[in-house]
């Protein structure tokens, strides 16, 4: 059950201090929220002494914002930040306080990404595991593996490995660790030193190296190379992994290339024929229509027709070449539209149910008749 109380009466675990570091950018945004929105209702947890198990960024977040803004705020907002919501636990031993401190710690911060320096983490990780596992002895159980102690302290096994390395490197050569905090050289620079056995090796590679130069990890992989007569591990793996990309990356370049030359061919095929195409299509722009033909020619056409159909290759008139072809070929056609219209029985539905090119030709037809029949009168 929680209960009120001043933030001024609970103190900082020292636990929390050695085992894990602040992010001042997600501290900020803590901050940033409190300000913005109010105080958070999940309370704080703390010993029956007032001791802080879970809680410290929230609580120095709040003793920030009263210091630096006590005079801007109301007294509402003054009182909510200086008492806080909190849930007392019980522990048999100081141990078992540290282990729920750690817990707590990297249930908030997601897991295995609880962060923190090299020491921290091989500190925290060595501490979990010595105390875990003289529980799991004491109830005849196996040892934790490396892969648990790692997930109970909040890192990836490689964490684990990385961190107790570079530990191992600063208690041997304390000047590497100066290197480090200066920025010349970067901690996984030390991992792969760490990754060297022979110890005289490690020294002959550190004054290679200079601490007092800036340096990459290739550096530190170059120098170890150089010194022991063999590439490490870690840049045999690099090596081959560029080369296998390499390789994967020339295969699917060949494989491109030669699917380009295959389809060469046939690419200059398509653009032959649509510049084929392209000709027609200008020929046919160029073209008249077949309903834009001289009137001679369709005149001609028609009588033709007529003659095979209808009058056995014999036409009298005397009228001359173009009025008389003309005359023949709309006369039959207006007849036999006319003759089909009519038979049908209903000459408005059958004429109104007719395309519109239909009638619109039926029309051309009766008025070329027309003007036929006008032409015939003046001559007759």
């Amino acid at each position: 059950m929680s209960k009120g109380m001043s933030i001024y009466e609970v103190f900082e675990n020292p636990m929390n201090k050695r085992f894990f570091s602040d992010d001042e950018v997600s501290f900020r945004a803590l901050k940033r929220s409190i300000m913005d929105h109010g105080y958070v209702i999940d309370p704080i947890i703390i010993t029956p002494e007032c001791m802080l198990i879970s809680g410290h960024r929230r609580v120095r977040a709040s003793k920030e914002i009263l210091e630096e803004m006590r005079d801007e705020l109301s007294k509402k907002e003054i009182n909510d930040l200086e008492n806080i919501r909190c849930e007392t636990e019980y522990f048999d031993s100081d141990d078992d306080a540290t282990l729920r401190l750690i817990e707590l710690n990297v249930t908030q911060r997601n897991g295995h990404n609880s962060g923190g320096t090299p020491e921290q983490i091989a500190d925290r990780c060595d501490f979990v595991e010595e105390k875990y596992n003289a529980k799991r002895r004491a109830a005849g159980e196996k040892d934790l593996t490396n892969e648990e102690v790692a997930k109970l302290a909040g890192v990836k096994p490689h964490q684990l490995y990385q961190a107790r390395a570079v530990v191992d490197i600063y208690k041997k050569y304390p000047e590497t660790k100066s290197a480090v905090e200066c920025g010349n050289w970067p901690e996984t620079a030390l991992f792969r030193l760490g990754m060297v056995k022979d110890e005289g090796q490690q020294k002959d590679v550190i004054d290679l190296l200079g601490i007092d130069n800036k340096i990459t990890v290739n550096d530190m992989l170059d120098a170890i190379e150089a010194v022991t007569g063999k590439k490490s591990k870690s840049r045999r793996d690099e090596e081959d992994r560029i080369n296998a990309a390499t390789n994967e990356i020339q295969k699917e370049n060949n494989t491109l290339s030669a699917k380009v030359e295959g389809h060469k061919e046939e690419i200059e095929k398509k653009n032959r024929e649509i510049e084929a195409l392209k000709r027609e299509n200008e020929k046919l722009k160029s073209a008249p229509e077949n309903n834009e033909r001289p009137k001679r020619e369709r005149g001609k056409m028609a009588y033709e027709l007529c003659q095979e159909e209808e009058y056995g290759g014999t036409a009298e008139t005397d009228v001359h070449d173009e009025l008389s072809y003309t005359m023949i070929g709309h006369m039959q056609s207006f007849i036999n539209v006319f003759n089909s219209i009519m038979n049908d029985g209903d000459f408005k539905d059958r004429f109104l149910g007719l395309s519109q090119e239909d009638r619109d030709e039926i029309n051309d037809n009766c008025n070329a008749i027309v003007e036929i029949m006008t032409k015939l009168s003046a001559i007759q």
